[in-house]
């Protein structure tokens, strides 16, 4: 564990997970009540402005858990990640998408977070998981489980870049992941191209029964990072996808869509 204190009164913990055998996910919690979601942090790493991010959704009512995935926590600095995630094999599985050591855990975090909420909202759904950049392709991933349903309601997108799941793109088809999925981008983002999203939009448009199960808000202007290092608060921007074409303001929308599919389902019991 990091020896600095957690920025923004989150609190550090070690969260054993048993995959691939038993380890510890080193998470920032902040939060007791509401319905749990796990910010996935973008490649620069769990920076201050992450750690900012994730008070904001707290704020909103949110139980917030964010595992530190590479880095360290508090601090940007991109050359270190990326130089971390090219030497570490369970790294590189995300950035190519496949269904590795990473994705398995933070899928056994996600169901160790609805069993906990459960106990106090027994007809909660499930969590919400907002991956970004490099982690946004995981949170369709994060979608797949077998033996039963995922333990992920309201999975958020935001500028995905790193390659989709193979098989989470066969299950879209077939049906088998049920949507909405809500997922963003810049217009002119060079990264997360409209043809690399334009894949993500065919999978979910080749199976009948996938009617809206894709909303994509597509943010006027240039920029990479819709959540964090291109937003602006003072600054909304035109949703190109929208009929009219309205300003938005990023994070109001993901929190719009999260809290509209963590609403319990009043007269269910939750599986």
């Amino acid at each position: 564990m990091k020896n600095q204190p957690p920025p923004l009164e989150f609190r550090q913990e070690l969260r054993e997970v048993r995959i691939p055998h038993e380890t510890h996910l080193e998470l920032y919690v902040k939060g007791e009540a509401g319905p749990p979601l796990i910010l996935l942090h973008e490649l620069p790493g769990l920076s201050q402005q992450t750690f900012a991010l994730g008070e904001y959704f707290f704020q909103q009512g949110f139980r917030v858990v964010m595992p530190l995935l590479f880095g360290m926590a508090g601090k940007a600095n991109m050359l270190q990640t990326s130089l971390q995630i090219c030497l570490q094999k369970e790294l590189r599985e995300i950035c190519l998408g496949r269904d590795g050591v990473i994705t398995q855990q933070i899928r056994e975090l996600a169901q160790q977070e609805l069993n906990r909420y459960r106990r106090q909202v027994p007809e909660a759904p499930g969590v919400a998981v907002v991956g970004m950049c490099i982690t946004g392709s995981m949170a369709l991933a994060l979608l797949l489980r077998d033996g039963g349903p995922s333990p992920v309601a309201a999975p958020v997108m935001a500028q995905p870049f790193s390659s989709y799941s193979a098989r989470a793109l066969q299950a879209v088809r077939e049906g088998k992941i049920q949507g909405p999925v809500l997922a963003l981008r810049f217009e002119k983002d060079w990264f997360c191209t409209a043809r690399k999203l334009g894949r993500l939009e065919a999978a979910f448009a080749a199976c009948p029964a996938q009617d809206s199960g894709l909303i994509v808000h597509e943010l006027e202007g240039r920029g990479h990072s819709t959540l964090v290092y291109s937003y602006d608060s003072k600054r909304k921007r035109r949703d190109l996808r929208s009929s009219d074409r309205r300003p938005i303001d990023a994070r109001e929308a993901v929190t719009s869509f999260l809290l509209r599919q963590l609403e319990p389902v009043q007269g269910s019991t939750a599986g």
